[in-house]
This record gives C-alpha cells, sequence and structure tokens, in this order.
C-alpha cells in the first residue's frame, strides 16, 4: 500500500513528464534550460512545482522592459539563438527589440499559437488536474479505508 507522500511524489513526476511533453508538444524547446529546471517537491499534504525563475514567460510572452535592468537575458537569448540557428550577430538587436516591445508571445504575433497565450503551462496546470487529483484521493482513502476495516473485523 502506497503512503500519501509516495502518491504525491507520483503525481508530481507525472505533472512534470505532463509539462515536458507539452513543452515539446508546442515546440517551446530550444536549449532545454527550461524544462531542465522544472522539479516537484513532495510532503504529506500535497506537492509543488518548480520552474526557472522565467518560466512565466513561456505561458504569455515577456512584455517590454519598465525599469530597463535585465540580469541574464543577453546570456540566455544567445544560448537560444546558438540553439535555433539565429544569427549570433542580430542577438544585441534582437534584445533591445524585446526590451522596447515584448517578445512575439506578448505581442500576440508568433506564429505557433492564437493570441497572446501558449497555453504550455495551463494545458497541464489546470482545474481538470486538481479534479483527478481529488478523485484519485477520494477513490485511495475510501480503498485505504477499507483494507483497514477488513483487517480489523476479519
Amino acid at each position: 500500500m502506497s503512503s500519501v507522500l509516495d502518491i504525491f511524489e507520483k503525481e508530481a513526476s507525472q505533472v512534470i513528464a505532463d509539462l515536458k511533453k507539452s513543452y515539446a508538444d508546442k515546440k517551446m524547446i530550444a536549449t532545454g534550460r527550461t524544462v531542465n529546471s522544472l522539479r516537484g517537491e513532495a510532503t504529506e499534504s500535497g506537492f509543488k512545482i518548480y520552474g526557472a525563475d522565467w518560466i512565466e514567460f513561456s505561458e504569455f510572452g515577456r512584455g517590454p522592459l519598465v525599469n530597463k535592468v535585465e540580469t541574464e537575458f543577453l546570456k540566455r537569448l544567445t544560448e537560444w539563438a546558438m540553439a535555433v540557428g539565429f544569427p549570433l550577430e542580430k542577438v544585441p538587436f534582437l534584445r533591445y527589440f524585446i526590451n522596447e516591445n515584448g517578445t512575439r508571445l506578448h505581442r500576440g504575433v508568433d506564429p505557433r499559437f492564437v493570441g497572446k497565450q501558449s497555453k504550455v503551462l495551463t494545458d497541464v496546470l489546470n482545474e481538470g488536474l486538481i479534479e483527478n487529483l481529488k478523485e484519485k484521493f477520494s477513490v485511495g482513502v475510501m480503498n485505504d479505508f477499507r483494507i483497514q476495516i477488513r483487517k480489523e473485523y476479519a
């Protein structure tokens, strides 16, 4: 019989696998840094999924920089350019354009998607996932309860 922690660990692993598949299906993997940053943390009361600090840009894109402060954007942009074959000499211009205008996804002009949302995250992390987890746990708790009753009254 699996413990609650085992179940949450298994579910966290499945969610991470589903997210990685979502990225692959939507052709959103270039360097692999984002999908490789995904990790789960399970406890007796649930689980959390963590990712790189830029992961939310996968869903809605990145808007123009307001305060004009970058951390590692140029480095990540250069790594992306090398992975997809974008001319490295154009990376500084692309950085400037994104900083001023936002990404194609943010502007709603990314040809891979309709509108300003990729749904790479929300196709997996949604109410359906919550309902599925509730169903699994209600069935699991009832089965554990039945097994315990059988043991006590056998």
